[in-house]
């Protein structure tokens, strides 16, 4: 290695290191690629797609089998395909199924996931599906526009259509025209399309046909979404499904239906599925199906034949395909040669081709590729430097494939950063002889983090798979038990042979304990009957009592009656879960380092990482205890328990936690010392600062996206809204005065919260570090491993109210309750980072001096973000007009229908309707006009990039003559455009002083909406008013958490005593005798909580704010 006597290049190769990238996990990955490595078996890629290339013609479909061992570029050589060939030849990339149910449903949704990736980075808004379905149906239309042409048939329009597809394919989403015309245009083209296919293709599936040519002309993002998940086979909404002319599942189901004729069904659309795109393609180019990561079919006889089974039915149907399938060499021979039928290993192993073996020629090259970023930017002395020819010559003598090469190259740069000149030339660099636990975990504890921070990035593109997700957490659970000690069996839950939810039973040998692992995200009529074959099989005297449900929160919410039988399981000891991204992106991030496991990816020079050890991390960083689903499991079951590393509670009444529940290992109950406490699940790091020569701490493996630093563990004793210490977002709030213990409120999952009490009691202030608690982390108060963003709603009768949110920007300089935060709680005064306030726009302009500094825009609706419910919303009169708003809806639907619901066409629709009588006329009029002061075409801010983690948003809507109606409208709104913007950001919605504007009796039905609505998609939600009385009684059922300042008021009293049962014991003299602006008030939760004593209210000391309170009491001092 090159000395560097100088210092020049090492600090800035320290502070800029190279990624020494080591594994591509997807085609779409970005690496450095030598391409001369492997170019045989590209090439034989090549060859094999330009015989297949002959548009128009069904070419049978053809085999590649690419066998190579662990780190040799098997997926590495399918990422330089998708980089050359992609496209035209659009790559299908498919993991190892893991469901042997629905192994055919697995392929499909695989192949429309990849389709949905864009085409190249230089055009991320182009998809392989775009690009596929412009050429295909452009092949097919112009003949047939050129037969019209030549029998008369509006010969001029379809000549231009023809001439705009033979110039651009792409046109094709582009050339309808507007309105009605458009979708009279549509309509023709789509019928012309499905005919032409029906005569001259007969196999290709009419339904994924109508459905694929629709996705072409939908301009909308939302509607394309539902579309693909249709595509993917997974439930949509009736009312979609209605609107696109689509049933809103592929198997149509009832309570009756049977369980295992419902899977075949579906298996059996699947495959026409696959067949029908296959045949599609030969209007365009080959398609290239890439199968890889399949080593976990190992020793998995049942579903390694149902793959077989897959494939062969894929060969068999299906033209137009190149099947490569990517496999280690040992796989192949001892269990696909031997499981598989010869119909199946011949047809996919057709061409065969052996990755090659790394040797010194490539070494050079290969890291100079990799380096190539660093010798530009920093004009490095050499390509390769520091490293010189011998170094690299060294490296390749003793690595044995390109990974192992990368990672010698890592350790022997982090050995030349330190200036360890003696780890240079001791131990072979990236062969340990000594392998630590320190270095086992910290490469565990990497991986998991990289892959779900990719999870959480993508969560809400991704359209979500019953069936996979359910494999994979039965992947995740068979091996916690099985490399726990844990004897289980496992089964599955049946009602005779009606459908049920995909479910795994486990059962541990010897004892009555079972616990019923379900999943449903089906939706409308099918997820009622799963829901209540469930209830039955429940109530039976053989079925499980103990049952887990879990629904992904991006499917719709349940139904009156679905919602029914969900209630029916929970009375009956049932768990309903709904999972977010956090949720979901841990349980797949666990699974996906399984398949790494599987692959023999995770490995330190030649010890390979087994499942043994990863499980024995799992439980000593307590990553399982972050996940819901193992914690309730863990609560249920002491197999689970055991697995996860969690004491297992004594089950207290109605399966509420028992108020002995131990905490987690990793919980603290005290405060940190002065250098800190590393939180579990984050990677140790070594500490350097004595040894002689200068040390750096090494970096994350190649890849890894670094997370916020960690901070101390958070002093509690008691948290609401989970049912774990150690829940991984959480804020501290104050202290309970029985004892003195801590309390906090977990922003792990949704929570809905009420502040109640008179002017001056503690509500505003207390509201203040419920809402600086979920912005920031702060050591001994607070920690997030992302913070929320929060939107609060500000809105006054009086419009010269004070603003009082600009003292969030500030620390708190009160020197008594700094003093307290200080001496009490550790902690430090901090401001919240980013402040931003919402307006109308000249009351903003109007109220500069009161905002001090913070930035301001325009509250402003794009009329492309506004759907029919928004319109609905502002459409409605001050007070009920059925007659009005029933022809308002009519015009509504019809213009969203039609793509046509604009500002303008429904200002023209309204004028022109003739069953408006003119005074409902006018009164449209009005309205619209009210709407027109919030619509814009160029508004300069996008709410995925003001609404950020960390970011406090105030909407002030004190301005003149706005009524608490249309306040509550705009909330609404803007409440709901908030929640579709998905940016990965929890949020939490805030309406201040409620009571000034929610208890509008013609608009609570869209409130209740708007807050189940947000539930449902993992947001908070956070009511604070003066007068309890005035929130309606369907609106306070859903704030479980209350917090109750003083109120004399016996009408108040009694609506708090009245809202929920464990509320009436609550004593009328103790709330009226609690002390003003001293910050005591009582507590009661009916959600989640490690104390069940909260379930009656208990006395709570808030803590001080760490910012400035801007709404303190104006006193008159008598100060001139």
């Amino acid at each position: 290695m090159h000395a560097d006597q100088t210092e020049t290049y090492r600090p800035l190769l320290e502070t800029d290191p190279p990624a020494f990238l080591d594994r591509v996990n997807t085609p779409w990955d970005q690496a450095p690629d030598l391409e001369e490595y492997n170019q045989n078996a590209y090439k034989r890629i090549l060859r094999a797609l330009q015989r297949l290339a002959r548009p128009g013609e069904a070419s049978s479909t053809q085999g590649i089998l690419v066998l190579g061992e662990a780190g040799t570029g098997k997926t590495h050589l399918l990422m330089r395909v998708a980089r050359n060939l992609s496209r035209t030849n659009h790559i299908l990339f498919v993991r190892k199924p893991n469901n042997e149910d629905a192994v055919a449903q697995h392929v499909w949704a695989e192949m429309i996931r990849s389709l949905s990736q864009p085409l190249a980075l230089a055009t991320p808004q182009q998809t392989q599906l775009d690009d596929l379905l412009a050429h295909v149906f452009s092949a097919v239309l112009i003949p047939s526009f050129e037969q019209d042409i030549e029998a008369g048939k509006d010969a001029d329009q379809k000549r231009r259509w023809a001439t705009l597809l033979r110039d651009d394919p792409y046109n094709l989403f582009r050339m309808l025209g507007e309105g009605e015309q458009r979708q009279k245009n549509m309509r023709t083209i789509r019928n012309r399309t499905l005919s032409y296919l029906q005569v001259n293709n007969p196999d290709v599936d009419q339904r994924i046909a109508h459905v694929l040519i629709t996705y072409c002309f939908v301009s909308r993002a939302d509607r394309k979404r539902v579309l693909l998940r249709w595509l993917s086979g997974q439930d949509i909404d009736e009312a979609e499904a209605k609107d696109l002319g689509l049933d809103p599942t592929w198997v149509k189901i009832d309570e009756t239906s049977a369980d295992v004729s419902t899977q075949q069904q579906r298996e059996e659309q699947a495959l026409r599925a696959i067949q029908s795109i296959g045949i599609l393609s030969t209007y365009y180019q080959p398609l290239i199906l890439a199968f890889d990561q399949l080593e976990g079919l190992r020793d998995q006889h049942r579903l390694s034949q149902r793959w077989g089974d897959t494939v062969r039915e894929i060969f068999t149907m299906t033209p137009n395909l190149l099947v490569v399938t990517c496999i280690f060499p040992s796989l192949w021979e001892s269990w696909f040669s031997q499981v598989l039928d010869s119909s199946v290993t011949e047809r996919i192993s057709q061409q065969s081709v052996t990755l090659e073996t790394f040797g010194p020629r490539h070494g050079l090259k290969l890291l100079a590729a990799h380096l190539e970023p660093s010798f530009i930017k920093h004009r490095l002395p050499t390509n390769i430097y520091p490293f010189t020819e011998d170094a690299v010559s060294s490296l390749c003598g003793r690595a044995k494939s390109p990974r192992s090469f990368i990672q010698g190259a890592r350790a022997m740069f982090e050995a030349w950063l330190d200036g360890d000149e003696e780890g240079l030339e001791s131990a072979p660099p990236g062969i340990a002889a000594i392998v630590t636990q320190e270095a086992v975990d910290t490469l565990i504890g990497s991986t998991i983090e990289q892959a779900e921070r990719r999870h959480l990035d993508s969560y809400d593109r991704e359209i979500p798979i019953e069936q996979d997700l359910f494999g994979r957490i039965r992947n995740i659970v068979e091996t916690l038990l099985a490399h726990s000690g844990e004897r289980a069996a496992y089964d599955r839950a049946t009602c005779g042979t009606k459908v049920m939810p995909p479910n795994l039973l486990v059962r541990r040998p010897g004892s009555a304990e079972d616990l019923c692992l379900c999943i449903n995200n089906a939706e409308g009529n099918s997820f009622t009957a799963r829901m209540r074959n469930l209830a039955e099989v429940m109530r039976s005297k053989t079925g499980p009592k103990t049952v887990i449900l879990l629904r992904d929160r991006r499917c719709k919410a349940a139904g009156s009656k679905g919602q029914e039988y969900v209630e029916t399981i929970q009375e009956m000891g049932g768990i309903y879960l709904p999972a977010g991204g956090d949720e979901l992106s841990l349980l797949n991030a666990i699974y996906d380092a399984l398949v790494d496991i599987e692959q023999h990816d995770l490995s330190i020079g030649t010890h390979e990482i087994d499942q043994r050890q990863f499980v024995e991390f799992l439980r000593d960083k307590g990553l399982c205890r972050r996940s819901q689903l193992l914690r309730h499991a863990a609560k249920l079951s002491e197999a689970f328990a055991r697995a996860i590393g969690e004491t297992h509670p004594t089950p207290a009444p109605n399966g509420s936690p028992s108020s002995q529940a131990t905490a987690p290992p990793s919980s603290s109950n005290t405060a940190p010392t002065a250098s800190g406490t590393v939180p579990s699940g984050s990677p140790s790091r070594e500490n350097r600062s004595q040894e002689s020569a200068p040390k750096r701490t090494p970096p994350p493996p190649a890849g890894r996206i670094e997370a916020a630093e960690p901070v101390p563990p958070v002093p509690i004793e008691v948290v609401v809204g989970d049912t774990i210490l150690d829940s991984p977002s959480l804020g501290l709030i104050g202290r309970l005065k029985d004892g003195k213990r801590g309390l906090a409120v977990s922003f792990a999952k949704p929570q809905c919260l009420v502040v109640l009490g008179y002017m001056g009691s503690g509500k505003s202030y207390a509201l203040g570090v419920l809402i600086e608690s979920a912005l920031k982390t702060v050591p001994n108060l607070s920690r997030h491993r992302k913070p929320m963003c929060v939107v609060a709603f500000n809105y006054r009768k009086n419009p010269e109210a004070r603003f009082e949110h600009w003292g969030f920007q500030q620390p708190n300089s009160k020197p008594s309750e700094v003093d307290r935060l200080r001496n009490e709680y550790g902690a430090e005064p901090a401001g919240v980072d980013r402040i931003n306030v919402f307006g109308f726009g000249p009351e903003l302009r109007r109220r500069q001096d009161e905002f001090r500094g913070l930035p301001l825009y325009p509250i402003q609706f794009r009329p492309d973000e506004l759907g029919a419910e928004h319109w609905e919303i502002l459409m409605k009169p001050p007070s009920a007009q059925a007659e009005y708003m029933d022809v308002i809806r009519n015009i509504i639907q019809k213009l969203y229908y039609d793509e046509r619901l604009t500002y303008k066409t429904l200002e023209k629709h309204i004028l022109t309707d003739e069953r408006l009588s003119p005074m409902q006329r006018q009164r449209a009029k009005n309205r619209l006009s009210f709407a027109s002061k919030w619509l814009t075409d160029d508004r300069t801010y996008e709410w995925t990039e003001v609404l950020t983690e960390g970011s406090l948003n105030v909407f002030d809507l004190r301005m003149q003559a706005l009524s608490s109606d249309d306040a509550l409208k705009l909330c609404l709104v803007l409440t709901d455009l908030v929640r579709r913007a998905k940016n990965g950001v929890n949020k939490m919605v805030v309406f201040d002083e409620a009571h000034e504007y929610v208890d509008s009796k013609d608009l609570v039905a869209e409130l209740e909406n708007a807050i189940t609505q947000i539930r449902h998609d993992g947001m908070s939600f956070v009511l604070a008013s003066q007068f309890p009385d005035r929130i309606p009684a369907r609106i306070f059922k859903y704030l479980l958490t209350r917090l109750i300042f003083k109120t004399s008021d016996r009408k108040a009293i009694d609506a708090i005593r009245k809202a929920a049962p464990n509320l009436e014991a609550l004593s009328a003299q103790k709330v009226s005798n609690l002390d003003l602006e001293q910050g005591v008030c009582f507590i009661q939760t009916d959600d989640d909580c490690t104390d069940p004593l909260l379930k009656i209210p208990q006395l709570l000391s808030i803590r001080p704010r760490c910012s400035q309170h801007g709404g303190e009491t104006v006193r008159n001092t008598g100060d001139p």
